[in-house]
């Protein structure tokens, strides 16, 4: 018994060796990687890092550099925790030797800013790359006044109502008025900061559809031409909506 033991593990032994002798063939060692969909991120910086990513060996002897055994999950964990503006990525894999790696890069949308120190927000709302301090308004400002946590990585509010409250924006600036800067606060009161220094005030409980419709009756049936004295618009409320002059 012991003897049939022995030789069972001695083959097993032998297989392993084998077939790691095997996998260390040049033949199958990935030499290519070819990288699509980047326009920001710089192929050559992005090559670098999945082949970073297959650096070493599975169990001390099976390379993780042979391209039937490389795990396309863990390049994918490595070079999304690497290059944070990548939102997702594809890869195939080329007998004999090469990757194909296509990526979608996140677009920024906002910036999300704690005085001077401000991050990229992407569409969805989530903060991915530390930006320069743009000192104008070509991007919206986003602050955080409810915590006091990192900027960085970081989803600012749901994917829906942020989509929600830039389309908002983008309504309010086709009817003229246009926001700047947004502030959320601990109780869940949103502060709109206008170019022309007036606010407009939203709960996160809002419809911004509703809203939208509120602010459009508002500034064309009641303030009409007195914007310009305007100190706040707020809309919290679905069926009333206040407002105050300087």
């Amino acid at each position: 018994m012991l003897r049939g033991v022995l030789i069972f593990g001695g083959v097993i032994l032998v297989l392993i060796f084998a077939f790691a002798g095997l996998a260390r063939i040049s033949f199958f060692k990935i030499k290519k990687v070819a990288i699509e969909g980047n326009s920001t991120l710089g192929s050559e910086e992005l090559v670098s890092g999945v082949f970073g990513s297959v650096v070493g060996n599975y169990f001390f002897i099976f390379p993780k550099d042979n391209i039937l055994l490389a795990s396309s999950g863990e390049i994918e964990e490595k070079i999304l925790g690497d290059f944070p503006r990548i939102r997702s990525l594809d890869i195939s894999k080329n007998l004999p030797d090469s990757l194909s790696v296509k990526i979608e890069e996140r677009k920024s949308a906002a910036l999300l800013c704690k005085e001077t120190d401000c991050y990229f927000l992407d569409e969805s709302g989530f903060a991915f790359e530390k930006s320069p301090y743009f000192s104008g308004n070509i991007f919206i400002k986003f602050s955080d006044e409810r915590d006091d946590n990192s900027l960085k990585q970081k989803q600012l509010i749901s994917e829906e109502q942020f989509k929600g409250l830039m389309a908002l924006i983008t309504s309010a600036s086709n009817k003229g008025v246009k926001i700047t800067d947004v502030v959320l606060q601990k109780e869940g009161t949103y502060n709109l900061k206008t170019e022309e220094s007036w606010k407009i005030i939203l709960s996160e409980r809002n419809d911004f559809n509703i809203v939208a419709d509120n602010l459009k009756i508002t500034l064309e049936s009641q303030i009409k031409k007195k914007r310009q004295n305007l100190e706040y618009v707020d809309l919290r409320l679905a069926n009333k909506v206040f407002y105050k002059f300087k």
